[in-house]
């Protein structure tokens, strides 16, 4: 079941993309507009991560920012995340 976003919700803006923390991860609200999108998971500091950054630089704010990160890019959401093993 998709969280809820609260009017209180921790949020930030960050080059023109507006974030809402939603537990560990802070979600583009640009995913909510394409709920279809293909969703690639792309562990924090991998190989795939900074494939990722050579293919998008712009997403550098992003995910430097937290490494719990739910953006989009095109059409596709890459859900970054930490891991904690």
């Amino acid at each position: 079941m998709k969280e809820a976003i609260s009017s209180d919700a921790p949020s930030c803006v960050i080059q023109g993309h507006h974030f809402i923390q939603r537990g560990k991860t802070w979600v583009d609200t640009e995913v909510e507009k394409i709920p279809r999108a293909r969703r690639i998971r792309v562990r924090f500091d991998s190989l795939e991560f900074f494939e990722l950054l050579i293919k998008y630089p712009k997403a550098l704010p992003y995910v430097t920012t937290n490494r719990n990160v739910a953006l989009a890019l095109d059409d596709t959401v890459y859900e970054i995340y930490e891991n904690y093993e």
